[in-house]
């Protein structure tokens, strides 16, 4: 389902509502701290780190037990635009790797007190690229690539309505999240 123009103009408005400049470095950073956390990782299990535009590697077993970390947004820009685009790399993932648990995340907010629900301009984001890749549907989220957590954020964010939101139990943030 496509947005029409007045949508398009509504949702950029609102991801323009931050200050770009704080909002880009909160983004570096924690690009900064998950390319730490993934070095750390190297050699305790094997880990291929690649950015958004490079070609996935071709897994005979459908990327059975991969985790692919999909970034879908990040705070310096909520656009349609970019919401399009990472949708359509959502799409390439689960097609290519259907046997693998994706993550997805948003860069930009780990030093934020506020849960990803909890910022509308964030949640409004994550219910535009929810639907421009295609997610409509609670259970059947929750038994694919991105499991029970990320359905439920997703229905945190009111992807899949309020009455699914009203029933989801967020726990509170940790100093991880």
């Amino acid at each position: 389902m496509t947005m029409n123009r007045q949508q398009r103009r509504a949702a950029e408005a609102r991801a323009k509502s931050e200050d770009k400049a704080a909002a880009r470095h909160m983004v570096e950073e924690d690009a900064r701290r998950g390319g730490r956390l993934m070095r750390e990782m190297v050699g305790k299990d094997h880990v291929e780190a690649r950015v958004f535009d490079d070609p996935m590697p071709v897994y005979e077993d459908g990327g059975a037990g991969a985790q692919v970390n999909l970034v879908i947004g990040t705070r310096d820009d909520l656009s349609v635009s970019h919401a399009e685009a990472s949708a359509h790399k959502w799409r390439e993932v689960v097609q290519q790797y259907p046997k693998a648990f994706v993550y997805i995340l948003l860069l930009g907010y780990d030093e934020d007190p506020r849960e990803i629900h909890e910022i509308e301009s964030a949640a409004h984001y994550v219910r535009v690229w929810a639907q421009l890749a295609g997610i409509t549907d609670f259970e059947q989220t929750a038994l694919g690539p991105i499991g029970p957590t990320g359905a439920a954020f997703l229905a945190a964010c009111g992807v899949f309505g309020d009455e699914i939101k009203r029933q989801i139990k967020v726990p509170p943030a940790t100093a991880k999240n």
